[in-house]
C-alpha cells in the first residue's frame, strides 16, 4: 500500500493538520497577553480609565503588539495561499513566531525589549521566507542546486539596493529591507527619552506604522521599503545608532 502521505490527498492532509494547528495558537497568544499582560495593570483592576504617562504609555505598547500579531495572521495565511508550506522548517518557524508575539504583547512595559523582539522577529520572517524559497527551488534559483542561505542573502540584498526589484524576489527584498530597519532601530530604542510619555508614544506610533506599511510592502512590489527616501532614512538611523554605540564603548 502506497505511503498516504507520499499523494496530492497526503500534502492536502498534512498542510490543513498544520493550518489548524497553527490557528489557534494565535488566539491562545493573544490570550496569554491579555491574561497575564494588559489585565494586570492597575488601572484594569482599579476599573478607571489608564492615566495619562506610564499607564497610556504601557496601552500604546500593547496595542502596537496586538497590531502586529494580527497583521502576521493575516499575513501568514495569505503566503501559505500562494505557497503552501511543503517541508517542516517554515511549520517549526511558524511556532517560534508565535512564542516571539507571545512575548511582544508581555513585554509591553519595555520599550527597549520591544524593539529588540521585533528585529529578531523580522530575522525570523527572512529564515521563514529563505525556507520557502528552499521549497520552491525551480521558482527562485537557476539551477536548482545554487539554492543557499549566502545565495539567498545576496540577492535579496542587492535587490533592496537596486532601483528595480525584481519580482520573484519581492517577498525576501521586502523582508530585509524591513529587517534593515528594525535591526538598526533596536540600539537607538534604549534611548533615555524613548521611556518617557511622549516617547512611549512616538515608539508605539512606529511600530504600529511600520507594521501596516511591511504588509502594504508585500501587497504593492516594496513600494515604500524599496523607495530612495526609505533607504536614506535607514542610513540615516544607522549613523545614529553607531554613534550611540561608539558613545556607548566610550562611556564604559
Amino acid at each position: 500500500m502506497p505511503d498516504p502521505t507520499s499523494e496530492p490527498n497526503g500534502d492536502r492532509a498534512a498542510e490543513k493538520f498544520r493550518i489548524d494547528f497553527i490557528d489557534p495558537l494565535f488566539a491562545v497568544a493573544i490570550h496569554i497577553g491579555f491574561v497575564e499582560g494588559l489585565l494586570q495593570e492597575a488601572w484594569w483592576k482599579d476599573e478607571r480609565l489608564p492615566a495619562l504617562g506610564a499607564e497610556l504609555g504601557h496601552l500604546s505598547f500593547f496595542l502596537a503588539g496586538l497590531v502586529v500579531l494580527v497583521a502576521s495572521w493575516t499575513g501568514y495565511h495569505t503566503s501559505i495561499a500562494l505557497k503552501p508550506i511543503r517541508k517542516e522548517p517554515r511549520f517549526w518557524l511558524d511556532i517560534v513566531l508565535l512564542v516571539a508575539y507571545i512575548f511582544l504583547l508581555l513585554l509591553f512595559r519595555r520599550p527597549a525589549a520591544l524593539a529588540v523582539s521585533m528585529a529578531i522577529i523580522f530575522i525570523v520572517y527572512c529564515l521563514w521566507d529563505f525556507f520557502k524559497t528552499l521549497e520552491y527551488a525551480d521558482l527562485y534559483y537557476e539551477p536548482a542546486g545554487a539554492a543557499g542561505i549566502s545565495e539567498y542573502m545576496r540577492r535579496c540584498f542587492l535587490g533592496w539596493l537596486s532601483l528595480r526589484p525584481s519580482h520573484e524576489w519581492i517577498g525576501g527584498i521586502v523582508n530585509i529591507g524591513w529587517t534593515a530597519f528594525y535591526i538598526v532601530l533596536a540600539p537607538i530604542s534604549f534611548v533615555n527619552w524613548f521611556t518617557s510619555p511622549l516617547g512611549n508614544g512616538v515608539l508605539a506610533l512606529i511600530f504600529i506604522v511600520t507594521t501596516v506599511a511591511y504588509r502594504y510592502d508585500k501587497a504593492n512590489q516594496g513600494w515604500l521599503i524599496c523607495s530612495v527616501p526609505a533607504k536614506l532614512i535607514i542610513a540615516v538611523m544607522l549613523l545614529f545608532a553607531f554613534l550611540l554605540c561608539s558613545d556607548a564603548a566610550c562611556c564604559s
